[in-house]
């Protein structure tokens, strides 16, 4: 039994009140209190000040000293998140990074520790990769050494050895062309040489002592699809073997998940972000797609606990801070699976649907890109939670988080549309369930103050390809609960409407007028669109038709999109239905009580 956690304790963020508080010394008294105040702080500022009135070689050693918790300046930085901080204290101060002490991290307290165990442990991701950065500088291995020739209890040593040395194989370099792994990269062989000290010390321990055998992490269900049937190393065999092994990496990520799960720490950004480096480099080496979907989505599983809103301070900047740095990969991650999900559809016509289903086997990874959904709508809730209420957010801040936004809107419109593409392979339970989130979604929408039209527009992008059969009942669906207004407008004045026609020109250029379909028009146009609509340019539906009609037989196109004329010749008067609608507004005659359904009751509140 693994028996190294270390105590609880909570975390203590005191800080000075002002930076005035700041008493100075000069250089015949002992400063440490100054240089440990400066940090807390994170002033930069003033600890140049303490370097120019003690001088380095003063500095260096205070910088060197410990409080009477027994921490360093060097590991309270780490603590206080400050990577500028951290960098002057390292480069300026000289501090040595293999320099041990105490830290406290959330409910944990370690005696003895290195910044780079700290660094990895408290989630610090900016912090870790210049630790990591300032050890490759050193031929010798500086961790190595200090923990092996420490007075730390084996337990410890082996937790510190087995962590940073899945750092190192973790942060090594990714290249974008798959290369073979001949056990030379330098990270790599720092990181196996903690392993192989870490296992010695696990079961080939001094006399008298008992052996420490590992007990595995154990990976979830999506886990299992992403490692297969991977395994860590449990002898020192396996240790020596494992070098020269294609499955390094995967053994790495095994190695720290079970580390930090079990210290109570997991999820912590650093393993998903190293992850996300290394799926990158599979998403662009690997041909078979679905296995790719299958790293996709465990990488955001284990982003989705990731409760990253309890570590702000409250200030905008902290805010802007981390969103910036620390979630960097998660949006980064969202596009990289956008893109994933296009790949998958790369191909068309009867392809597409062989192709995607051979990609994304029904029903077992529906229930996956499910899973994206309440990830990204959880996630939403967490911002609006978190911010959108905040008076107190500037106006570059809350712009941020718009963006963030509209990238997940679109995100989730290239899943929802190839779901609904395939939507005659789908159950009546698995439709309505997608609906329902889809429904959920807009709604987060709405309250984000994100235009619901631009996932209309964008999803109507999908909706005028040819391959997809079942537009009429996807289309008929979102207008019938209210979702889908074919007249809303986004900040140019264009309809979905507009957009639509805008997308099937390019798919008439594209694959020719077997590809062509008026049907997604008009139902739109039969459900209330309006085609004589102006949007900024004053450009209406009827009007780009004729233009484009009129474009065909100048270029000399024999062969015209069958119904255009229909169309273009189709009365300014409203369909009869909406007419009512709007007779029943205009006479006032009350309907609210009737019993209709929620959808028609819709139609005629907005009396088309």
């Amino acid at each position: 039994m693994e028996e190294s956690i270390a105590k609880k304790r909570k975390l203590n963020r005191t800080k000075p009140e002002s930076w005035n508080d700041v008493k100075f010394t000069d250089s015949n008294t002992n400063g440490s209190k100054e240089i440990f105040e400066a940090v807390r702080m994170g002033s930069v500022d003033i600890l140049e000040k303490l370097l120019a009135t003690n001088g380095l070689d003063m500095t260096s050693k205070l910088a060197l000293s410990y409080n009477k918790e027994g921490e360093t300046p060097l590991l309270v930085a780490i603590k206080c998140k400050d990577l500028n901080v951290v960098k002057f204290l390292v480069e300026d101060l000289k501090v040595n990074i293999g320099q041990i002490g105490r830290f406290f991290w959330k409910t944990v307290d370690y005696s003895e520790v290195l910044p780079l165990f700290a660094s990895i442990i408290s989630d610090q991701l900016s912090i870790i990769k210049f630790l990591f950065a300032e050890e490759t500088k050193y031929e010798s291995a500086i961790s190595l050494d200090s923990i092996t020739s420490s007075s730390i209890p084996r337990p410890q040593k082996i937790d510190q050895l087995e962590l940073i040395g899945a750092g190192f194989i973790l942060l090594k370099n990714v290249p974008w062309i798959s290369q073979e792994d001949d056990g030379n990269d330098p990270e790599e062989r720092r990181g196996w040489t903690c392993w192989k000290e870490a296992m010695t010390l696990r079961l080939c321990p001094a006399d008298g002592e008992p052996q420490i055998p590992k007990i595995p992490f154990q990976l979830s269900d999506r886990g299992r699809k992403a490692f297969g049937n991977l395994v860590e190393p449990m002898t020192v065999e396996q240790v020596e073997q494992s070098l020269n092994s294609p499955s390094l990496i995967g053994e790495a990520f095994l190695v720290g998940m079970r580390f930090l799960s079990r210290a109570g720490l997991f999820p912590n950004l650093f393993i998903p972000d190293r992850f996300y480096s290394h799926f990158l480099r599979e998403y662009y080496t690997c041909s078979k797609v679905g296995y790719v979907f299958k790293q996709a989505t465990y990488l955001l599983e284990m982003l989705e606990p990731c409760k990253w809103e309890d570590d702000f301070l409250g200030s905008t900047s902290s805010i802007l801070h981390h969103y910036n740095n620390d979630f960097n990969n998660l949006y980064s991650a969202l596009n990289t699976i956008t893109s994933v999900i296009k790949k998958m559809g790369s191909s068309l016509g009867s392809k597409f649907c062989s192709g995607m289903l051979e990609c994304i086997p029904m029903p077992t990874d529906f229930d996956d890109c499910m899973f994206i959904f309440r990830f990204c709508c959880n996630h939403i809730r967490r911002v609006i939670a978190q911010f959108c209420h905040d008076d107190q957010l500037t106006i570059i801040a809350r712009r941020f988080i718009t963006d963030t936004m509209e990238e997940i809107t679109i995100f989730l419109t290239e899943i929802s549309g190839c779901i609904l593409i395939l939507m005659s392979y789908l159950t009546a339970e698995e439709i309505q369930q997608l609906q329902q989130s889809i429904t959920e979604f807009i709604h987060l929408c709405d309250q984000t103050g994100t235009c619901r039209s631009k996932f209309f527009h964008h999803f109507c992008y999908l909706m005028a390809s040819y391959y997809c059969e079942n537009v009429g009942a996807i289309i008929q669906y979102f207008i019938d609960s209210g979702l889908l207004d074919p007249n809303a407008q986004n900040d140019k004045g264009d309809t979905v409407i507009h957009r639509l026609i805008s997308r099937l020109q390019f798919h008439y250029y594209t694959f020719g007028i077997e590809a062509f379909s008026f049907t997604a028009l008009v139902q739109m146009l039969d459900n209330g669109g309006q085609i004589d609509k102006v949007n900024n340019d004053g450009q209406t539906v009827r009007g780009i038709l004729a233009d484009w009609k009129s474009e065909l037989y100048s270029q000399g196109y024999v062969d015209h999109p069958d119904g255009i004329d229909s169309v273009i010749n189709r009365p300014a008067l409203l369909p009869l239905t909406s007419c009512c609608a709007q007779l029943i507004r205009k006479r006032r005659i009350p309907f609210e009580n009737l019993e209709l359904p929620s959808s028609l009751k819709l139609f005629l509140r907005r009396g088309y």
